[in-house]
């Protein structure tokens, strides 16, 4: 069979692999859905949000023009919007016009921003950039590293699980568990792994069905309902067989499945059209949490920005609109989030037609429950290499981490505060001040359920178990790689009965591993 070539040796054991029927509990607590909106590549999200105009200290557009040079935007292609809290060094900024229906939101107080937001492991400043006094994530400015930390929410475990997939162990392991499911209409993703594997959905075809299945059920489940020794062949079996009956089961929840809101042809939009029908399934799977990630690529921008950005965020801008326009008719805008993401932002400075790879940015997000119409984070009082926060060539280090965007909106989605440091591993290195807490990003009624404990009778958003610091010694950037090294991921709910099933099947070659590992860093030791 094709899982001996796979794996050479295919061990039976006598148990029977068990079906995978849900993840279990439901108890009525309602819907709700993270959408993940991945623009891969490294968005220039400067030219994404502006500032424009009403500055405290100096005029900063004019700054932003003078930094920017051939990368900066006319005013005339800024969609003004008001910035009101008094805590951003303008007034006034200015939105890139090619998203006008994220605009319209914010006016509308559906949609917020969070200025200058990326991967850090604990609270930096230029000075212990420079120093080596503060942990930094590794291989800074490299797209395949930053959208692992991105996806993972953990900047100094290359091995960690994704922030979506935690997220949907914690909620499937609590003492009353919700029923979960993870989409990803993207193919296979960082963001998504966990205890439960996600779903790959096609964005053309939704459901692809194995045609033959009918036919050959009854062959293939002699051939995959037993667990075997081998990692490798239980590997294969158990996702073979997973996969052939998720796809039946998916394929009859959606048959049938029409939406009322016409989406375009590209491919951001008929992700979002997939995402759509999956959310209309929602009834008939039972399902209270759903995770989903889309992504639309072209945002490497070395060669150039003006135009390729505007084609681009006009996709998203569409696909954003039709995607609206079906929640509020499926009555479930109040209850989904959409969170814009990439893995970096892009320098300030041009390198003569385009920009390169930077780090901290600004993105948005998304959703009837979000307390929108303001600017969370602090976007950078100046741009040139002088201010605090811009290295050279302007790449600016994130003054907000991804562990403060993220915590109020796993906590809106139900984790539990005793969790919240399991699913955000880093959350303990920054103080209270420096995350954003769920009053600040949700509207009241969202967050009733928090305020009346809807899953474990605790109701208040618990800070975080503050550490002292990341780095304990003098010389310590080195003392961050010890820490990455001898610190396991704490990505998995490792008490969770599937772990405890993986753990079996691996068995004594996961120990083996361990033991040649051992020796390996051992031996390292003694060089």
């Amino acid at each position: 069979s094709p899982e001996f070539h796979v794996s050479s040796s295919n061990k039976l054991a006598p148990a029977v692999r068990p079906v995978r029927e849900g993840s279990g509990g439901g108890v009525g607590r309602g819907y709700k859905a993270i959408v993940v909106l991945f623009m891969s590549g490294g968005c220039d999200s400067y030219n994404m949000l502006v500032p424009l105009s009403a500055c405290a200290a100096h005029d900063l557009y004019e700054e932003y023009t003078r930094v920017r040079t051939n990368l900066a935007l006319p005013k005339s292609g800024l969609d003004a919007i008001d910035e009101v809290s008094g805590t951003q060094p303008c007034a006034t900024f200015g939105v890139h016009k090619a998203l006008s229906e994220v605009s319209r939101l914010y006016r509308a107080g559906d949609a917020a921003f969070i200025a200058n937001v990326g991967p850090l492991v604990e609270p930096l400043t230029k000075q212990q950039y420079y120093d080596g006094s503060a942990a930094l994530p590794s291989s800074l400015f490299s797209r395949e590293a930053q959208t692992r930390h991105t996806q993972t929410v953990h900047a100094l475990e290359p091995d960690a699980d994704g922030i979506l997939g935690r997220v949907l162990d914690s909620l499937a392991t609590q003492p009353s568990p919700y029923r979960v499911a993870a989409y990803s209409i993207a193919g296979s993703v960082r963001m998504l792994k966990g205890l439960m594997p996600a779903d790959i959905i096609d964005q053309n075809d939704g459901i692809v069905r194995y045609s033959a299945y009918n036919r050959l059920s009854g062959y293939i489940d002699n051939m995959t309902m037993h667990e075997s020794a081998s990692a490798l062949s239980e590997t294969y079996s158990a996702q073979l067989q997973e996969m052939l009956i998720r796809s039946e089961d998916l394929g009859d929840a959606l048959d049938g499945v029409t939406l009322a809101t016409p989406f375009a042809s590209t491919s951001i939009s008929r992700q979002f059209e997939q995402v759509a029908k999956l959310v209309k399934t929602r009834l008939s799977v039972a399902t209270e949490r759903e995770v989903y990630f889309v992504s639309t690529g072209g945002f490497d921008m070395h060669n150039e920005v003006i135009d390729a950005l505007e084609m681009r965020l006009g996709e998203i801008n569409d696909g954003l609109r039709s995607f609206v326009t079906e929640m509020k008719e499926q009555q479930v805008w109040d209850d989904v989030v959409i969170v814009s993401a990439s893995e970096f932002a892009r320098t300030l400075t041009s390198n003569g037609a385009g920009s390169d790879h930077g780090w901290g940015g600004n993105h948005f997000l998304l959703g009837g429950a979000i307390k929108g119409g303001k600017i969370l984070g602090k976007y950078p009082a100046g741009l040139t290499e002088a201010a605090s926060q811009i290295l050279p060539r302007g790449r600016v280090i994130p003054e907000t981490s991804l562990e403060a965007e993220w915590s109020p909106v796993v906590e809106w989605f139900g984790v539990l505060p005793a969790d919240l440091d399991k699913v955000l591993p880093n959350r303990p290195n920054f103080p209270p001040e420096a995350l954003i807490a769920p009053e600040q990003l949700f509207k009241a009624s969202a967050l009733q359920s928090l305020r009346t404990g809807e899953a474990s009778g605790t109701s208040k958003a618990t800070p975080p178990r503050r550490r002292a610091s990341v780095l304990k010694r003098k010389d310590r950037r080195p003392a961050a790689a010890e820490l990455a090294a001898a610190e396991p991921s704490r990505g998995a709910i490792e008490d969770h009965p599937l772990a405890a099933k993986l753990s079996d099947a691996f068995g004594r070659e996961a120990a083996a591993g361990e033991e040649a590992a051992a020796g390996e860093e051992a031996a390292a030791g003694e060089e």
